[in-house]
C-alpha cells in the first residue's frame, strides 16, 4: 500500500505543477517540513517518550514528505519533455 501512497504524491505535484503556477521552493519546503513534524507527533503520540533513540524518525508521513519535497521541486524546475523522459527512465531504472 505504502508504495501506491508514493506513486499518488508524485502524480499529484505533476499534476498540479502542469495546471496552476507552480508554487516557490520556501512554500514545497514549508509543506514537507509540516507533513515530517506531523508524522514526528503521531509517531510520539504512539510511543511517549523523551529518549531520542525511541523517536522513530523515518515513518510513513516522514518519506511521504521527502518524495512530495523531491517531486514538487522537480517537477517545478524541469520541463515538462524532460520530465516524462526523466521519469520513464528512473522508473526503468528502479523496476530493475
Amino acid at each position: 500500500v505504502f508504495p501506491l501512497f508514493l506513486l499518488a504524491v508524485g502524480i499529484s505535484a505533476a499534476l498540479v505543477a502542469d495546471r496552476a503556477p507552480a508554487p516557490g521552493v520556501p512554500r514545497i519546503l514549508r509543506r514537507a517540513a509540516l507533513l515530517f513534524g506531523i508524522g514526528l507527533a503521531l509517531g510520539w503520540c504512539l510511543r511517549p517518550t523523551f529518549e531520542p533513540e525511541q523517536l522513530r524518525l523515518m515513518g510513513v508521513l516522514q518519506r511521504i514528505a521527502i518524495v512530495y519535497a523531491a517531486t514538487a521541486i522537480a517537477c517545478r524546475s524541469i520541463g515538462g519533455g524532460v520530465r516524462l523522459l526523466l521519469l520513464a527512465s528512473a522508473v526503468l531504472l528502479l523496476h530493475g
